[in-house]
């Protein structure tokens, strides 16, 4: 949640910020606690302030206008494509939630995004309605990419001037194609040289993002968690299977959209184990299991696990999608098992 220089908080550092935090709000109104996100902003900023930092990259919570990091004047904001999630506090279309998104944007800000229609015209209208100077990425014209499977991509980024930046990045998907070109381009708006962004780009590491583990079966953890997410997964699995049959392994938050995330998972894999990451939030593995009208219930995460690799046999591949709680929970029995 909250990191210096490429390191995350120590317990104590965290524990001390965490309770000057809680010391202050209980100076709020009553009946209008911080929410643990607010909690987090807060400190945060607290630690970068104290820390000096000269840079600092905050990412939004769940929406923008009305999120709390919107506090933050930090003279630039990147908006990535926009999909339908959260749709109970951001609005039923793409355009509303767009909306909402946009909202960061403010007088004299550089913003860059890489957002399709019909996101990308709310963008521009609230760019150009506040004063921020918008640079919109477009394939083809701002970026070519390709993939190297399991090897991650590349993109030539090509500058306004005609100049092109040439890099990869361990990260598998066609998605993250698009991904590269924006932090790309945002790292070069930052007044990044292009070694150190090459070096970077080669040394992302991203954790539980169409991330292959070898194995008899090998896994293919995926925190995808939302109907564009699945969509992302589902279009890279069978270039990352390269044949091998495929079980899956779900389990979602009950406030998801799960109706729209199940098609993309039946296209995926050929057999699906459906458990639950034990959580409150968490939807009933029966009520997944009514809904998708086939799998295979199984609790706790281990053996729903346990019985994917049977399913999968030795020559097949295992993926764990749904929820990046669910990604976590096998990370961590992995290492304890």
């Amino acid at each position: 949640r909250i990191v210096l220089d490429g390191a995350p908080l120590d317990d104590l550092a965290f524990a001390t910020l965490a309770e000057e935090v809680l010391d202050a709000a209980d100076g709020a109104p009553v009946g209008e606690p911080p929410t643990q996100f607010e909690m987090l902003t807060v400190m945060g900023l607290l630690a970068a302030a104290r820390h000096g930092a000269q840079t600092v990259v905050c990412e939004v919570g769940m929406g923008g206008g009305r999120d709390s990091t919107n506090v933050c004047e930090l003279g630039g904001c990147v908006i990535t494509n926009v999909s339908l999630d959260h749709r109970e506090w951001l609005g039923d279309t793409v355009a509303e939630i767009a909306a909402e998104k946009a909202a960061i944007l403010k007088p004299g800000d550089w913003a860059i995004t890489a957002a399709s229609e019909p996101a990308r015209s709310v963008i521009v209208s609230q760019a150009q309605r506040v004063g921020a100077s918008l640079r919109v990425l477009q394939a083809g014209r701002d970026w070519q990419g390709s993939t190297r499977r399991r090897q991650g991509v590349e993109v030539d980024l090509i500058s306004p001037s005609g100049v092109r930046l040439h890099c990869g990045t361990p990260l598998a998907g066609q998605v993250q194609i698009e991904n590269l070109a924006v932090a790309v381009a945002t790292a070069l708006l930052l007044g990044i040289g292009d070694g150190a962004i090459v070096a970077g780009a080669a040394g992302v590491r991203w954790p539980g993002r169409l991330q292959w583990l070898a194995g008899t079966p090998p896994l293919l953890l995926d925190g995808a968690h939302n109907e564009a997410a699945m969509a992302a997964l589902r279009s890279a699995v069978p270039d990352l299977a390269e044949g091998r049959r495929v079980v899956a392994v779900f389990g979602c938050m009950a406030d998801k959209d799960v109706e729209a995330m199940l098609p993309h998972l039946r296209a995926m894999a050929e057999a699906v184990v459906l458990t639950s990451v034990g959580s409150a939030r968490a939807a009933p593995v029966g009520h997944l299991a009514a809904m998708l009208g086939e799998g295979r219930p199984m609790e706790p995460v281990t053996a729903a696990l346990d019985e994917a690799r049977r399913l999968a046999g030795a020559a097949g591949l295992v993926v764990v999608c749904g929820s990046l709680a669910l990604v976590g929970a096998v990370l961590d029995g992995l290492r304890t098992g």
